[in-house]
């Protein structure tokens, strides 16, 4: 998985142009095959493991049904708001995405990312080629 952080401050407007961009993405979907998965990372119970298939199940997804998306579908993952879930877990490394054919976009407030090594939390799986 490729990764881009979008980082701002608060009220900058990184959740509305995320939402934005889910909007155009799925407007041309059926053109480039990338399917977009708007995910606000607050609403999941456990976004540090088996953050994708949470979505999906959400949806009604199956696991056996999730498992064939996974294989066959290519995404753009759109995660919101990684300050929100007060973690310092590398998403993209936690929930194994680069076993997805995806790409991820993720925000966060550029006040959580005090650490000087912050570009480690959204460094991709190095397995993912």
């Amino acid at each position: 998985a490729s990764v881009l952080l979008v980082k701002g401050q608060t009220g900058a407007g990184k959740s509305t142009f995320l939402k934005y961009l889910h909007k155009v993405l799925w407007d041309q979907c059926s053109y480039d095959g990338y399917i977009p998965l708007f995910v606000s990372l607050v609403s999941l119970q456990n976004p540090s493991n088996n953050l994708i298939p949470q979505v999906l199940m959400g949806y009604g997804c199956s696991p056996g049904e999730i498992e064939e998306i996974r294989r066959v579908s290519k995404f753009i993952f759109l995660l919101d708001g990684f300050d929100e879930i007060k973690t310092e877990v590398n998403l993209i490394r936690s929930n194994a995405l680069h076993t997805w054919n995806a790409k991820v976009v993720i925000t966060c407030r550029s006040e959580f990312l005090t650490n000087r090594h912050y570009q480690r939390l959204f460094q991709p799986d190095t397995r993912d080629g």
